[in-house]
């Protein structure tokens, strides 16, 4: 192979050539693009065990939501659910009012010992949610969200009860710890579709791994899968639509893509109403290969919208005949109560409140939003984003126009919704209000993909090095938020790192053996990982000295 040929190598492939009713074949994923979607897991699990239980963001209220899925077999209306007791008494065993900071070893309840849920309802242990919440009673304000979320972990907590009966669910936080795994498991194969993705785009095998890395090298993404939060589902959902929005734009548009396609925008717009980007950016993916095929548009974009419709969007058709409003929420009233009389509430002040913190907490501000990475690191993980993402879209050998589109679209997309959607939260009470970098995930995919191609581009004929790279940054990253992490939560403050895990261990939900084989996955799946990594960095250098 010539060294020209290497440098064309994520130069995708005429997309006219292939057949219209298929795309380009993906083939096996290498053993690295698993290996790493193993890694991925771990992570999950690892920050799964890093953050105290009701630490991740909103968790206390997504898991009363999934409560009352499984325990009284109906949804509740948006402003009628009473957040169950057996909650609101579990916080204070977690400090959770004081930010569960510094849970020292000798504080933790031993395992056998931890009540349940019932026991704690029973017992009528309670909270005042106003000071910890800063609202007013104690209504949970996420029944604004759709089902089905919590319909998924709510069937999966009646099998794991079945599967061990007599039991239940075990303690407090073992309930959330189940509640936990069940959420991971969606955002699982992000890496996988991030392969898949780049590899429909016709990146080359070393790039396509490298969009695989990716995901691994946001703390945040792994701090939010980790936890119960209905992000996960939306992630998995528009993760795949990603991939089939690739194949629609390279004119490969049939059937069977867009009823699955419809499909999958219900299954989003049931889950939150970020999804209202979905159906304009999985239309203009369409647009593009229907444009490419000559083929009409009317009868394809309106099964796809009827299929969406039918799964999802009449929820909130429901909302809007029912309620008078598409999405209403008991939120919108508790800002006007917050609202500050004399506080400036025009474009300049949101802009100062909304632009220095989604950088930070899209990279890493854990728990609640108050415990960021640090500065200088958010900021230079940013900007080389930026700079590859230039470099796949204007760089020699760029990604079509098309591709290019439909993998940044997401992103953009979200971003003005939450913009907006913010602003609009802003004026009404002065209070910053959805400055959430986790709101823009749903286009990780699409990012990783162009990230790794970039990235590929700059290193010119060293072009086997995007792994490894990415995986060294990926690396960087999350052992910056571990640090962080048991430096904030777990042990007595300046106590070491030794003395935290020993606190987050004998505080977690699971028994030792069973966080001692995590530690042993953890560290053989990071060194086959690396070496993985390794061996496409030498088959990148064959290439350009051949």
């Amino acid at each position: 192979m010539t060294a020209s040929s290497d440098a064309d190598a994520d130069s995708p492939p005429a997309v006219s050539d292939p057949p219209r009713s298929r795309g380009p074949a993906l083939g096996r994923p290498p053993v690295l693009v698993w290996l790493l979607t193993a890694l991925h897991a771990v992570l999950l699990l690892f920050h799964g065990v890093l953050v105290p239980t009701w630490r991740a963001p909103d968790e206390p209220n997504h898991v009363d939501l999934v409560v009352a899925v499984a325990e009284d077999s109906a949804y509740p209306a948006y402003d009628q659910r009473v957040m169950d007791p057996g909650i609101r008494g579990s916080l204070p065993l977690v400090q959770f009012e004081e930010g569960s900071r510094h849970l020292a070893r000798g504080e933790a309840v031993p395992r056998t010992e931890r009540p349940t849920r019932s026991e704690l309802r029973e017992a009528g242990r309670d909270v005042d949610l106003s000071v910890i919440f800063d609202r007013e009673g104690v209504l949970n304000h996420m029944a604004q969200h759709p089902p089905a979320y919590y319909l998924y972990v709510a069937a999966g907590t009646i099998v794991t009860d079945a599967l061990v009966p007599g039991t239940g669910l075990g303690s407090y936080d073992r309930e959330v710890g189940i509640m936990r795994v069940l959420s991971l498991l969606l955002v699982v194969p992000l890496p996988l579709l991030a392969w898949a993705t780049a590899t429909a785009a016709g990146a080359s095998v070393p790039a396509a791994a490298g969009a695989a890395v990716v995901p691994l090298a946001v703390p945040q993404l792994s701090h939010i899968g980790a936890g119960v939060n209905n992000d996960a589902l939306l992630l998995l959902v528009m993760g795949i639509l990603t991939l089939l929005a690739v194949r629609f734009a390279a004119g490969h548009v049939d059937r069977r893509g867009v009823v699955l396609a419809g499909a999958l925008t219900g299954v989003a717009l049931l889950v939150k109403g970020f999804a209202f980007v979905v159906p304009v950016w999985v239309a203009v993916a369409l647009a593009l290969g229907l444009h490419r095929q000559g083929r009409r548009w009317v009868p394809v974009m309106g099964g796809y919208v009827a299929v969406a419709f039918v799964v999802g969007g009449w929820w909130w058709v429901v909302n809007l005949v029912r309620y008078g409003s598409i999405s209403p929420s008991v939120e919108y009233a508790n800002r006007l109560r917050e609202a500050a009389s004399g506080v400036e509430r025009n474009l300049s002040g949101w802009l100062s409140a909304w632009l220095p913190h989604m950088s930070e907490r899209f990279w890493g501000a854990f728990g609640w939003v108050e415990v960021p990475l640090p500065l200088p690191w958010t900021t230079a993980a940013t900007a080389v984003v930026i700079v590859t993402v230039a470099a796949a879209a204007i760089g020699r050998g760029r990604l079509p126009g098309t591709f290019t589109v439909v993998l940044v679209l997401p992103t953009l997309l979200l971003a003005a919704f939450v913009f907006l959607s913010g602003l609009r939260l802003y004026r009404l009470s002065a209070v910053p209000a959805m400055v959430q970098g986790r709101y823009l995930f749903g286009g990780l995919v699409g990012l990783s993909v162009l990230v790794a191609i970039g990235l590929g581009r700059l290193l010119g004929r060293r072009p086997g090095l995007v792994p490894a790279v990415l995986l060294l940054a990926a690396a960087a990253m999350q052992l910056r938020a571990m640090v962080t992490l048991l430096g904030t939560f777990w042990g007595e403050p300046g106590s070491g790192i030794v003395h935290s895990l020993a606190a987050a261990a004998a505080w977690s939900p699971w028994p030792p053996g069973a966080l001692l084989a995590l530690g042993g996955a953890g560290a053989a799946t990071v060194v086959a990982t690396g070496v993985g990594a390794l061996r496409f960095a030498g088959l990148g250098r064959r290439r350009a000295a051949g």
